[in-house]
């Protein structure tokens, strides 16, 4: 099943993700110089970031870090 889920980075930036149900993946928060993680209880298929009151698609393989 896909999924969509958003936050609020302790940075300020709104993010917001697109994923499978199944894995875990951990997101660093795509806005430089910030290097804060979240856990996302799945495979991450797409990664966005707010700009003003749009949403811009962002690259996940820089983002993405291997579950421990």
């Amino acid at each position: 099943m896909w999924c969509v889920t958003s936050w609020v980075c302790k940075c300020g930036a709104h993010v917001k993700v697109m994923y499978e149900t199944d894995g875990i993946t951990i997101i660093i928060c795509p806005k430089p110089p910030c290097a804060l993680t979240y856990p996302v209880s799945g495979t991450v298929t797409n990664l966005w970031l707010q700009d003003s009151d749009v949403w811009r698609p962002v690259n996940i393989a820089a983002f993405v870090l291997p579950a421990a």
